[in-house]
């Protein structure tokens, strides 16, 4: 499921240019002032813990798109981290 994410991340993603990113996934949460600088990147942490038959299951997620432009604003490359908290 990661390589179709990876896929689909690099065909939509690719020769984009910052503003069509930003009306794509929105204001980056970092850098807070994103229209001067070159790398923005994007968090997202999601809690899922639950009770099954009396055992515990932590579900808990992070994900981390780190995007980086050129000095004409075109997208250069990217970097998608989906790992899970322990």
């Amino acid at each position: 499921m990661k390589n179709v994410l990876t896929f689909m991340l690099a065909l939509f993603l690719s020769g984009c240019m910052a503003k069509d990113i930003l009306l794509l996934l929105g204001v980056p949460a970092f850098p807070v002032e994103y229209n001067k600088m070159n790398t923005w990147i994007y968090k997202s942490t999601r809690t899922d813990r639950r009770i099954y038959f009396f055992i515990p299951f932590n579900n808990d997620k992070d994900q981390i798109l780190s995007l980086n432009f050129n000095s004409a604003g075109v997208l250069n490359s990217y970097n998608y981290i989906d790992s899970a908290t322990k």
